[in-house]
């Protein structure tokens, strides 16, 4: 490849920049030491020399291959050529993961990813994550989608950029690059990379798609790389105004993050499960299936007064009295502080823990049991058994977060736990 053809794909990078990465302080490169990732590092060093991006590398140590320790290695002394630092992060991955092992280590290298990249955040920007995805890769998600039922969304394959579970940004320069002008740029260059064996291991659907059923398909259907690119710039168009048209739909059926099953109810079918995904989008929370959520959302619409629960990953949709929350699967880890109110404890010196049958709380006129005083208070019944509670030195209720404080101790200007997490019960109660 001459260099006209190398500056080409520096040119489309510093473009993609242009548009999708100039508002970001730092770039964050996911660096496997394969030829993409390698060749996408060797294009941002180039852009980093014209531009005040900030570069850092992170090398994901998944421990499925037993060269995984060497990669880890090589990709040190590649950073060091290129003085960019490096974060190794190890992933355990669980091999007999329902949702198959490429599935797992995919989801739980995007959470590292996300996690360490978020160190690298100052002041209120998203982070910036820089995939080596090319438009090979395009075509073999789009494939795959097609056998596996995605429905828009995973014909859509990958955007160039987009957030990742409202907390990073996800950004792919390289998807309009082909896989074979990728290699031929790090031939030219003389780059140096590693090989993954597993690449080559036809029992995975994606790399039978790669080394079979592609390279045939594009060989004797004529123009097949170029039909299938538009087909998929074609139809991210339309996810966009489908997304537009639900965006407003929810903002009329969702109030402070909780979602209105009697307004839901008016929408057509198509529409509520456009909704109920955007609503579970909105809190971060990726979906099992898209069956698991057709079937959650008949039966919101036939029973809207019972109890639903759909759990997604340590995530759980739950539904009650005609509303929809979004809550965790464990309480005992939310944050939660002490606030100065016009009735409080007189310190803040108080453990907090799980509400128990038998804790009670005193009121003016006697005392009354902390399960009965949250159902007076509204509090959805599936809720009520994960409430936190104050507690003092001898383990008694001394306060019921975000409802009330012990009356034979309260004073003016006193301290009341409040956990975040709790308040949409509260204010949808009253």
């Amino acid at each position: 490849m001459d260099n006209l053809q190398g500056n080409d794909l520096f040119s489309i990078l510093k473009q993609s920049w242009s548009v999708h990465g100039a508002d970001h302080f730092s770039c964050l490169i996911a660096l496997s030491g394969g030829v993409d990732s390698v060749v996408l590092l060797d294009l941002l060093c180039r852009l980093r020399q014209e531009t005040d991006c900030q570069l850092h590398a992170i090398h994901i140590h998944h421990g499925l291959q037993k060269s995984a320790d060497s990669w880890v290695e090589f990709c040190r002394q590649l950073c060091r050529e290129y003085q960019v630092s490096l974060d190794v992060i190890h992933v355990a991955i669980n091999p007999h993961d329902p949702a198959g092992i490429e599935a797992a280590a995919r989801e739980a290298r995007y959470q590292a990813l996300c996690e360490q990249s978020l160190k690298h955040v100052s002041g209120s920007l998203k982070p910036l994550i820089a995939l080596a995805h090319h438009q090979d890769d395009q075509l073999e998600t789009f494939m795959l989608s097609v056998l596996r039922g995605g429905g828009l969304r995973g014909l859509c394959a990958m955007p160039e950029k987009r957030l990742w579970h409202n907390q990073v940004f996800l950004w792919r320069p390289l998807l309009s690059i082909s896989r074979q002008a990728i290699q031929d740029y790090a031939d030219h260059h003389h780059l140096t990379y590693i090989q993954d064996p597993s690449n080559d291991d036809i029992q995975y659907t994606r790399n039978r798609l790669r080394h079979r059923v592609l390279p045939e398909l594009l060989q004797t259907v004529p123009n097949a790389r170029e039909q299938i690119i538009s087909n998929i710039a074609q139809l991210q168009n339309t996810l966009k105004l489908v997304e537009e048209t639900v965006s407003g739909s929810l903002k009329n059926c969702m109030h402070d993050g909780v979602l209105n099953l009697s307004a839901w109810k008016n929408f057509s079918l198509p529409l509520r499960l456009e909704i109920l995904h955007a609503f579970a989008k909105h809190h971060g929370v990726t979906l099992s299936s898209h069956k698991a959520l057709r079937d959650f959302a008949n039966h919101l619409y036939q029973n809207p007064q019972q109890h639903h629960l759909l759990t997604c990953q340590t995530w759980q949709l739950i539904a009650q009295y005609q509303r929809l929350w979004v809550f965790p699967s464990h309480l005992e880890n939310s944050p939660y502080t002490w606030q100065q109110a016009t009735h409080g404890l007189p310190e803040k010196d108080y453990a907090i823990r799980q509400v128990r049958q038998g804790d009670t709380i005193t009121i003016k006129n006697g005392h009354k049991k902390v399960l009965r005083l949250l159902q007076e208070k509204k509090i959805p019944a599936f809720i009520r058994p994960l409430w936190q509670v104050a507690v003092n030195q001898n383990d008694e209720c001394v306060a019921v977060v975000g409802i009330r404080c012990d009356e034979t101790i309260s004073i003016p200007n006193g301290w009341v736990p409040v956990m975040p997490i709790l308040e949409s019960f509260i204010r949808q109660a009253t």
